[in-house]
């Protein structure tokens, strides 16, 4: 994504997932629990709309002790992509990978958390091989699941385990921002107001100097939280 021209507010974007993955607040979901449901397998399920590789997302899972998500029945299977159309369409990833040629053995698939890869829901067609390796991806209208290369760039689904979380509180997660800085998430870019500056250039030079630009304005939204933020400096 690249900087553009704005005015007085600098914002700044972090596009790789991989290098904030520590970061979490990247286009994070909070933790859905479901007060009337129960998951024998999961208690909580985060969604991250941010589109990245099956490896960077199962590190993001981990940093809240959990794991992409993993289906052991019809139910489960149900659930998880109904929820998930609330946050993204298309697909996501779910935590099932393979590295054996043939993909249509379900003893060569395993899934991250460990738990044993006992049932399946396969598109027609499905599943096809990707390579050396291969991901198992969830198709959220349909509830299909699909392969796809590792390296593809999707949506994601953390499940956390009721051993680690069984009340599924509520996910902090950091701002992936610089100090001083705040995420937008409809733009998913960083901001910050100040009033040192009198003119255009110095404003665009500092602005510059952190590695983003002068901000612009493209949504009602934008503008709001923009008007919002130069406020808090006034």
């Amino acid at each position: 994504m690249e900087p553009e021209l704005h005015r007085r507010t600098l914002r700044t974007t972090f596009n790789n997932i991989k290098n904030t993955a520590d970061a979490l607040s990247f286009s994070q979901i909070r933790a859905q629990p479901f007060d009337s449901i129960v998951l024998p397998a999961i208690t909580c399920l985060t969604f991250f709309r941010t589109a990245t590789d099956f490896k960077s997302a199962e590190e993001i899972c981990a940093t809240l002790n959990g794991h992409l998500a993993s289906i052991h029945n019809a139910i489960d299977n149900t659930i998880v992509s109904s929820q998930a159309q609330k946050y993204f369409s298309g697909s996501a990833w779910l935590g099932a990978k393979t590295t054996a040629p043939d993909v249509t053995n379900p003893l060569n698939w395993y899934w991250t958390d460990g738990s044993n890869f006992d049932y399946q829901n396969y598109r027609v067609g499905e599943p096809r091989a990707q390579g050396s390796t291969a991901c198992m991806q969830l198709q959220t209208e349909t509830a299909k699941w699909l392969t796809a290369n590792c390296s593809s760039q999707l949506p994601f689904v953390c499940s956390t385990s009721s051993s680690v979380a069984p009340t599924c509180p509520t996910v902090q997660i950091p701002s992936h921002c610089p100090s001083g800085y705040t995420w937008f998430d409809e733009t998913d870019f960083c901001y910050k107001s100040t009033v040192r500056f009198t003119n255009f250039n110095d404003a665009r030079s500092a602005c510059q100097a952190d590695g983003g630009d002068l901000a612009s304005i493209h949504s009602l939204s934008e503008n709001a939280f923009l008007v919002r933020k130069c406020g808090e400096k006034i």
